[in-house]
């Protein structure tokens, strides 16, 4: 076996990263925001068990029925979008299972026009000091993407 393979192996166990991704996409036609966040479920069900105090068994057959809910709470606190100096509001659209991560879909409605943008995304942090949560942004055929963390859990950008 490779011994830099195998370093590198060992490397990654004792100091794993966490990260998530974050998709947000101006509709226009819509007047809409669809936002899509990928997160691990391990992760997420850590910070959920310690929010709640029992175990979700996200995504598998055991999956409380407070689950959905409690996942919205959650974001609730730690997923903040600002438009034109106004803080908005999301609805919950549901979650689907893809390997061992899971995709979270929300989205803002009556969003006509975007000068000023704000968003802050402080997932998973409190529970990992290196989070990493990264977002991609797409509005007005312009794309921007932003590595948020613990020490910077938000970004601001004008269009």
């Amino acid at each position: 076996m490779n011994w830099l393979y195998l370093l590198a192996i060992i490397a990654l166990r004792l100091h794993p990263f966490y990260m998530s991704i974050t998709q947000v996409d101006h509709r226009p036609e819509t007047e809409s925001l669809e936002i899509s966040m990928k997160v691990f479920i391990d992760d997420l069900e850590k910070a959920l068990e310690k929010q709640n105090g029992k175990p979700l068994h996200l995504c598998t057959p055991s999956e409380i029925k407070e689950a959905d809910t409690w996942i919205q709470q959650y974001l609730k606190s730690h997923f903040k979008i600002t438009i034109n100096q106004i803080p908005i509001s999301w609805q919950w659209v549901g979650k689907e299972k893809e390997d061992d991560a899971v995709w979270i879909f929300i989205e803002a409605r009556n969003i006509k026009e975007v000068r000023y943008f704000q968003l802050t995304n402080s997932v998973l942090t409190e529970i990992f000091d290196s989070q990493n949560n990264i977002v991609h942004l797409n509005m007005y055929a312009k794309k921007k993407s932003y590595i948020l963390s613990r020490s910077t859990p938000s970004f601001t950008t004008t269009f």
